[in-house]
């Protein structure tokens, strides 16, 4: 089974949190303020937010049909099109889907209602698909360092 969020994030310097919060009528999934301490579960250095973010997101469960949930998760946020263009003026108002697919080879497709309700909103649109399978099963090897660029390091 594939995994799937759907995601609306918003980012940068002086956000009103509970003002986005209030008018979006959504608890966000994560927000931070600048200067806030990362917590990863993957990195042990201390690294801090460089922005204040207001993260909203949604699991598209793999039963789901992708184009219903997308049109859905859309759906819930047309009715603050005037307030999102606001916050666009000083801010990075972006929708962003993210797939992992179980297996290496993977597609998908938006169809046009989709991609309406993306240009009426206004705001960017991200789409990530990262296969973890290597990473998770402890595999994963670090590509940066081929054969080629080791042979350009120096010790």
């Amino acid at each position: 089974m594939n995994s799937a969020f759907i995601k609306l994030r918003i980012g940068g310097i002086g956000l009103n949190l509970s003002e986005i919060t209030m008018t979006l009528n959504k608890e966000p999934t994560m927000s931070c303020k600048k200067g806030d301490k990362v917590v990863s579960k993957y990195k042990s250095e201390k690294t801090h937010h460089t922005e204040d973010i207001w993260l909203y997101d949604e699991e598209i469960l793999g039963e789901e049909n992708h184009q219903e949930r997308i049109n859905r998760f859309l759906d819930e946020f047309l009715h603050c099109t005037a307030y999102i263009n606001k916050l666009l003026k000083d801010f990075e108002v972006m929708i962003w889907i993210a797939f992992y697919p179980e297996t290496e080879q993977f597609s998908f497709h938006l169809d046009s209602e989709i991609l309406k309700k993306i240009t009426k909103l206004g705001v960017r649109l991200d789409v990530e698909v990262s296969y973890l399978q290597a990473f998770y099963d402890g595999t994963y090897k670090d590509r940066r360092h081929t054969a080629i660029g080791q042979s350009n390091m120096k010790e």
